[in-house]
């Protein structure tokens, strides 16, 4: 850009310097979504107080990973090269894969800019969260499970939709975590998904019915804040309890070391846009996550770009 410092085509530089900020911008996000969830009766999933974002943080666990994932005997090789080293590299390489922090990240933000966006307005929004339990894979065979087994349901809803005519447009993300089943351990893969145009009804009918296939439909009171859930990247192991009413709940921990490396491996294997998914969007919408200008994003986040003298270059610490 004509007139622009040199200190910013140092992509790098420009996240160090607006940590605090672009920290803020997202737990601010949180803060409104519990507001807006409180004022509807409903219970918000977020916590501000887990909102972190450092820029050493990011790359300490992008190194923390390389070395579990190795340590752990998978390759260790292989998924270096499928992550990026820092935030420069977004700028000037290929896209790389799902591992990667910073591709994550940069999803992260297009979902909660662009999307968010894209979507906001729309009439009836409701989240939807939803399991074929036929899709679990025992640990240990994580790595020959298609994404697209179960983000395929989406489309399956979408189609739903659309042969009784009913509008509809949608983004999912492919989580998978860890679950005790009856003493074994296994990988739940699971989509959530952000679905406006029909009513609560209109979606339940549209969702597929079977005995192996769990789900929860929930209006979406904050867009923004529920795309920031849906996209946490967080390892995940769930076990279940009996509540204070008799009711079984799960209970979330972090996935252990052991399950984390496989999960890590799996996630290098497959890009971002494998575990993000659009119907009735613009159909060059998932396109962005492998090509925004996390400049852009930044701005679009109300985040500023910080004025330097020309010739001067910021350099984290």
């Amino acid at each position: 850009m004509v007139g622009q410092a040199p200190w910013h085509t140092h992509l790098s530089a420009r996240m160090f310097e607006s940590e605090f900020e672009i920290r803020d911008a997202l737990k601010s996000i949180i803060v409104e979504a519990q507001a807006a969830a409180e004022e509807a009766g409903v219970r918000y999933k977020g916590d501000p107080a887990a909102v972190t974002f450092s820029v050493k943080g990011l790359a300490q666990r992008q190194s923390n990973a390389k070395s579990l994932v190795a340590a752990a005997g998978f390759d260790g090789v292989t998924f270096e090269q499928a992550v990026h080293p820092d935030f420069d590299s977004l700028d000037r390489s290929a896209p790389r894969s799902a591992a990667c922090v910073y591709e994550q990240f940069r999803a992260r933000l297009t979902a909660i800019t662009s999307i968010a966006a894209e979507m906001d307005g729309s009439p009836n929004l409701h989240s939807i969260t939803i399991a074929d339990l036929n899709h679990r894979v025992r640990v240990g065979h994580l790595s020959g499970f298609p994404p697209r087994r179960a983000t395929a349901i989406l489309g399956t809803i979408h189609r739903n939709l659309k042969r009784r005519a009913i509008p509809s447009k949608g983004i999912a993300v492919l989580e998978v975590s860890v679950a005790d089943i009856d003493g074994s351990r296994f990988f739940e893969p699971h989509i959530h998904a952000v679905i406006a145009g029909p009513t609560l009804e209109e979606l339940g009918i549209a969702t597929p019915k079977a005995a192996h296939i769990n789900s929860k439909i929930e209006p979406v009171f904050h867009l923004q804040g529920h795309l920031l859930y849906m996209t946490k990247f967080k390892p995940e192991f769930r076990s279940s309890y009996e509540a204070e009413n008799g009711k079984r709940s799960r209970r979330r921990n972090k996935m252990a070391p052991s399950n984390r490396a496989e999960w890590l491996s799996w996630y290098a294997q497959h890009g971002i846009t494998e575990l993000f998914i659009s119907c009735g969007l613009r159909p060059t919408l998932i396109d962005t996550f492998l090509t925004a200008d996390m400049g852009d994003l930044l701005d679009q986040l109300g985040v500023r770009r910080p004025q330097r003298l020309p010739g001067s270059v910021l350099r984290p610490s």
